[in-house]
């Protein structure tokens, strides 16, 4: 088996001062959003049968709304949206941007961050003998009794439903065990919910590995597996939290390497720039942690893709 791409971060040490200007400190968020992510997000409704959007007005105040005023502008396309509150106003859900700018909520598509959740190892240890696994298979991933397609089905895993899987005795860079019970890379051998074989394309598996060479016992870092889109927060060889992740697709890959985090952000806008092939606006994106000139971690609240590769070359989180 090839070499696995791995990806790993150890957090800033003297990194240089971003040259990103300081965005405004956004107002306390909604009650209701503050586990999610600090921003209600919208964009454009969905085009029709016929391959028209519908406008998105916006209007320069609530109460320039209220009087019937005409709208400032509308809304863009290709552009995602964040607001600081929602509340009913005039019999009607508005949303409020922190310029005061408003929209109507029936004018937009809210877009709901993905539920989805990595475990916290420190808090919920792994059984021994056992690795951390996701199914990433709509509507679910099938378990076999044997390792066969045509096997009794014994088993399902919704999609990103949480498993184990057993670990595998040897070397994570060796040529894939074929040992009764080891698995192969057709194969994996799942221990939990229920005993069997769930095909590998079907889910995602975490791959133990040791820390890089130089990374103290006691020394915080990041590893990104790239193979299996997972990321695990680890103390030196100690895995402390695990999650799936989407890195960037084929055209736009991830960059490979030892980096360290050139800076953290509660939030940041990220879009495209002059020339690229796809165009893209999104505000408030959450969570920002740069390490290598536009590549960063942050959570992602416009796709529920976990687990596969999506992304133009960020490493894509939950916002959870």
């Amino acid at each position: 088996m090839a070499p696995k791409a791995r990806w790993t971060l150890a957090p800033s040490r003297n990194a240089p001062r971003s040259r990103r200007p300081p965005h405004p400190r956004p107002p306390r968020p909604s009650r209701s959003q503050r586990r999610l992510a600090p921003f209600f997000y919208i964009r454009l409704p969905a085009k029709d049968a016929n391959g028209q959007q519908a406008p998105a007005p916006r209007y320069h105040t609530r109460h320039a709304l209220a009087r019937n005023a005409p709208p400032e502008d509308f809304l863009e396309p290709e552009h995602d949206y964040a607001f600081v509150d929602r509340r009913r106003f005039h019999r009607q859900i508005v949303l409020t941007a922190e310029d005061d700018r408003v929209v109507r909520e029936r004018d937009v598509r809210v877009i709901k961050p993905s539920e989805f959740r990595g475990r916290d190892v420190v808090a919920h240890p792994l059984p021994e003998g056992t690795v951390m696994m996701w199914s990433i298979e709509w509507p679910f991933a099938v378990i076999h009794a044997e390792r066969d397609p045509r096997s009794d089905e014994v088993g399902r895993l919704p999609l990103h439903a949480e498993a184990l899987a057993r670990a595998r005795p040897s070397s994570p860079r060796d040529e894939g065990g074929d040992a009764e019970g080891e698995g192969d890379d057709e194969w994996v051998p799942v221990a939990e919910p229920v005993a069997g074989w769930v095909l590998a394309e079907q889910v995602r598996r975490w791959t133990p590995m040791p820390p890089p060479e130089g990374v103290a016992a006691d020394e915080l870092w990041i590893d990104v597996d790239l193979s299996q889109q997972m990321l695990a927060l680890r103390r030196g060889p100690t895995l402390e939290m695990i999650t799936l992740i989407s890195s960037g697709n084929w055209k736009h890959p991830t960059p490979v390497g030892l980096f360290r985090l050139e800076s953290k952000w509660a939030f940041a806008d990220m879009h495209s720039r002059a020339g690229d092939d796809e165009t893209y606006f999104v505000e408030g994106v959450p969570w920002v942690q740069y390490f290598r000139g536009r590549y960063a971690l942050h959570g992602t609240f416009w796709h529920n893709r976990f687990g596969r590769r999506t992304s133009h070359g960020c490493i894509n989180l939950s916002a959870h």
